[in-house]
């Protein structure tokens, strides 16, 4: 996925996230859970994420996913300490659709099965990491986060400092670290186009928390 697309995404991801900033709108929502429970096995699963896994991850980026397990819960609490609206969790380019650029269909986010009230930068981050092509997305995450945090306050949304945004991104990568040690197990023994998929989409996070100096926010 270009850059280009992931600006144009997240742009559109903000003017969403803008309407149910920490306020009555997203107060209504209360059907909608807050977590989606990717902390609870982390420590239990990092084992069996690395014999599996860890061949297909930069040994620097495996690296902040050891340093990550002593502070899972910590990390938890943190982010439920965030301004919260809706995340849609599992934001990637197959969730996808792409109008004209200048229409209000120019993107349309598909699968909202997974969607929790939360901080927002968690969707920031996973689509960087997840979706956008590493030889675009090295030195490029801030501008993304740029792009999402200017039309959030060209949206209204207030008292929401650019520091608090970048450290909300780092936060997000770790907790998509932990999105994929969670939800690791259905690929062990893959093959084919899943295991292809799979080694995209593990190495990818772990490298974009790297490059994003994410550990840097661990206590």
């Amino acid at each position: 996925m270009g850059g280009n697309l992931v600006l144009s995404t997240v742009e559109a991801l903000a003017r969403l996230q803008s309407k149910y900033w920490n306020n009555s709108a997203l107060d209504a929502l209360k059907w909608m859970p807050t977590t989606n429970g990717i902390f609870v096995d982390y420590v239990e699963k990092w084992d069996s994420f690395v014999k599996h896994f860890g061949s297909f991850v930069d040994p620097q980026a495996l690296k902040v996913g050891e340093k990550l397990g002593p502070s899972i819960s910590w990390l938890e609490e943190e982010i439920s300490k965030r301004p919260k609206t809706i995340v849609h969790s599992n934001l990637k380019e197959d969730n996808l659709l792409f109008g004209n650029p200048n229409s209000d269909e120019a993107v349309l986010i598909l699968d909202w099965q997974t969607t929790i009230r939360s901080m927002g930068a968690f969707d920031v981050a996973f689509l960087i990491g997840g979706s956008e092509l590493p030889s675009e997305r090295k030195g490029h995450q801030f501008e993304v986060l740029r792009r999402w945090y200017d039309m959030l306050l060209t949206e209204g949304v207030e008292i929401y400092p650019w520091e608090d945004a970048v450290r909300d991104l780092r936060l997000g990568a770790l907790a998509c670290l932990c999105f994929r040690v969670h939800f690791h197990t259905p690929f062990i023994g893959a093959e084919g186009r899943t295991l292809a998929l799979t080694k995209v989409m593990f190495s990818r996070h772990f490298s974009s928390a790297l490059e994003m100096d994410a550990e840097s926010v661990l206590p």
